[in-house]
């Protein structure tokens, strides 16, 4: 009888949440029909420039543009880029385009300008295929304009681009001319992303009311979908800092084979095809869709063996203070790996990122098993679309969020239970990890274990072992790793410095030799000196610029932008994500678990979540323009780790679910990464 009344519950609740999404996927794909029939993009792009500019504003019926351009590789279709100023314009204009050696024309076409208008790419499909590397030349000339003209985009000339002949007159300026390959590349891709959704919604009703799993199992059913779809759209331009990151892994990388790391100019050395994809993946045009397209040309190349392996050096400069191995040895694994196989350099970036990956997940579920409570708490906050979106990059983050999570799992289980010898072995790893990671500005999470219970961790003197022990090993690691970064920091101290103009320029006077340099400018900087010498002048740019980004700040925890794509996520979206975390703090019904929280362990977690808040502002004055009004550099991302803590302290042991309950937001999540990737497509596809 009982069984059969579990068995009618199970069945009703399977039923209930299974009506709940296929509601959402029935508008989820009435929304994909409307908004991406016929937009999703048939071609790659090539070549195509960023920061465009209308350097002919009017055309003339007299002109004639005359510009050469080199695609990088074959190609099917050139496009080009006017603006009618949104007025009707009369006349036709004339395009050519013919090979610079034979004089062969290989194009032909008559548009009218009333079907030229601005923001309407000019698209020219070749009738054969255009060759990589052969030099063509781009002829326009115009008939019947009236009063109203067109103008035409392009952008600064530079060694690399030759500048447009206008009226056989040299211009300062190149003709913006796109090369594109037509390509269903792009609808695979939203077709992967529609079945991960579908993967998502299903798997997870099916895990939360037909199997017992705990929520480490249910944690995988939503980060492994999501994972595989962040893998394939988020190249490394799209992470934060990611040429940088991706340079000090082919720098560990050369470590571990036994080569020349660096030039003597402390530029990473690469392979030849290494270097050429490098660049590719660094042009800035078409950013979001070159994403999607470059993994997309990954897997094409699944098993083409690198080109060559002869070394040459690269553009992008690994900064060598603050840097550990350990930051990225995953990534650093699989890139050696992959050079090992023979594997193309995108192959071997892709395996770079699989294995962060892996390793950010293996790390979570770890976490998720070893608390006792707060279990969808850490599954939440590593679920959250900024965390999947780090730890699917190039980027030690995936590392940092990891170690910090399986930290703070530990000293959840301390609360309550006693911590047996592999927890504490586990807990120094990790310490000494988090040393060398960020400059050990994490370190301060270890803090925490000062208010666990002494019978939990072997008495006073246990606790004292094991919470200062731990911080000693970290700190350890962060002085062997980041000595050459803290020690010109901690000399600065002792100097003080004088802010008296917003922007000083280095050799304008004694005021630019007593101030940090913004990096990169020749911009004077307020300098970490600054906070210990004008302690409220600085606590009062802290509160303005908590006031003033706090929305940037908890969008960018959540993932409100995926780094530099144009297009944002709605407020619903985000604000849904940061419900589902609050009401997984609650205490679950039923369960042999007790969590009492007094206000000290409120009050000591708040003062450490306050140190490392002053912390990164602390540290960003490097960056931020002496006389600024707010502090620049802070990201909401830098606080993932601390998200489990804050809800921590807004505990409220009142509150109550019964354990399906809490099982049953899992669902609710998976629907809010559901509407998530929808929008994130839409971003990535262009569409939005």
């Amino acid at each position: 009888m009982i069984a059969g009344i579990v068995s009618r519950v199970k069945n009703r609740e399977f039923i209930l949440m299974l009506a709940l999404v296929s509601i959402v996927l029935g508008l989820l794909f009435l929304m994909i029909k409307i908004e991406f029939f016929g937009n999703v993009p048939d071609y790659a792009t090539h070549t195509g420039h960023a920061g465009e500019e209308q350097f002919i504003y009017n055309l003339t019926n007299q002109d004639t543009i005359k510009q050469e351009f080199v695609s990088p590789k074959d190609f099917d279709m050139v496009s080009l880029h006017f603006s009618d100023h949104d007025l009707p314009v009369q006349g036709k204009t004339f395009i050519i385009i013919e090979d610079k050696v034979s004089e062969e024309v290989v194009y032909y076409g008559e548009r009218e300008n009333s079907e030229i208008h601005y923001g309407e790419p000019v698209e020219l499909p070749f009738d054969g295929k255009g060759k990589a590397g052969k030099t063509y030349i781009l002829k326009l000339q115009f008939e019947g304009m009236g009063e109203n003209s067109l103008g035409i985009f392009g952008f600064k000339s530079d060694e690399n681009n030759l500048p447009a002949l206008v009226n056989n007159y040299k211009s300062e300026y190149s003709v913006a001319i796109g090369t594109h390959t037509f390509t269903s590349c792009f609808k695979h891709l939203a077709a992967l992303t529609v079945l991960m959704i579908i993967v998502i919604l299903l798997v997870n009703v099916f895990l939360v009311t037909q199997t017992a799993l705990s929520e480490e199992y249910l944690f995988l059913g939503i980060a492994i979908p999501v994972g595989i779809v962040f893998l394939l759209f988020l190249s490394v331009n799209v992470v934060h800092d990611g040429g940088t990151h991706l340079a000090k892994v082919y720098h560990y990388s050369n470590v571990l084979l036994g080569r020349s790391a660096d030039d003597s100019y402390g530029y990473v050395m690469l392979q030849k095809d290494e270097a050429d994809a490098f660049d590719e993946i660094y042009q800035d045009y078409h950013r979001e869709l070159k994403t999607a397209q470059m993994y997309w040309d990954t897997l094409e190349e699944f098993g083409t063996k690198a080109s060559d392996n002869y070394f040459v050096q690269s553009h992008e400069y690994r900064e060598t203070s603050a840097s550990s191995v350990w930051e990225y040895f995953p990534g650093v694994i699989g890139m050696t790996i992959g050079r090992l196989l023979g594997g193309s350099a995108r192959f071997n970036i892709l395996l770079a990122k699989i294995l962060f990956f892996v390793f950010y997940v293996g790390m979570v579920f770890t976490a998720i098993r070893i608390t006792p409570y707060f279990k969808s708490v850490i599954a939440f906050a590593a679920l959250l679309p900024m965390s999947l979106y780090q730890a699917t990059g190039i980027t030690y983050d995936a590392v940092v969020l990891a170690a910090s999570l399986v930290i703070l799992a530990l000293f959840f289980k301390a609360r309550i239970d006693m911590l047996q010898k592999k927890d504490i072995l586990l807990l120094f790893v990790l310490s000494a990890i988090l040393g060398c990671c960020k400059g050990g500005f994490y370190l301060v999470l270890l803090i925490a274990f000062i208010i666990v219970p002494e019978e939990n961790v072997r008495g006073r003197k246990g606790k004292w072992c094991i919470c200062f022990g731990s911080i000693l090993v970290g700190g350890i690691c962060m002085l062997l790793t980041s000595l050459n970064t803290y020690l010109p920091v901690f000399l600065d101290i002792f100097r003080r410095t004088e802010v008296s103009s917003p922007f000083v320029e280095i050799g304008s006077g004694s005021v630019a030799g007593a101030v940090d340099m913004v990096p990169q400018t020749d911009v004077a900087a307020y300098g970490i000196s600054y906070a210990f010498y004008n302690i409220a002048g600085f606590f009062k740019l802290i509160i303005a610029t908590l006031l003033e980004k706090m929305e940037f700040y908890v969008g960018g925890l959540v993932g409100y932008r995926m780094a530099w794509a144009d297009e944002t996520i709605g407020w619903l979206i985000q604000f849904a994500f940061l419900i589902l975390l609050v009401m997984a703090s609650s205490r679950i019904k039923g369960k042999n678990v007790r969590v009492s929280i007094t206000l000290a362990d409120r009050l000591v977690c708040l003062f450490l979540f306050g140190i490392e808040v002053i912390g990164f502002h602390l540290l960003m004055l490097i960056e931020t323009p002496a006389g600024a009004k707010v502090i620049n550099g802070v990201q909401g991302r830098y606080f993932l780790a601390w998200v489990p803590v804050v809800l921590f302290i807004i505990y409220n042991g009142r509150r109550e679910y019964e354990a399906v309950g809490i099982r049953r937001l899992f669902i609710y999540y998976s629907i809010a990464e559901s509407i998530y990737l929808y929008y994130f497509l839409k971003i990535f596809l262009g569409i939005a």
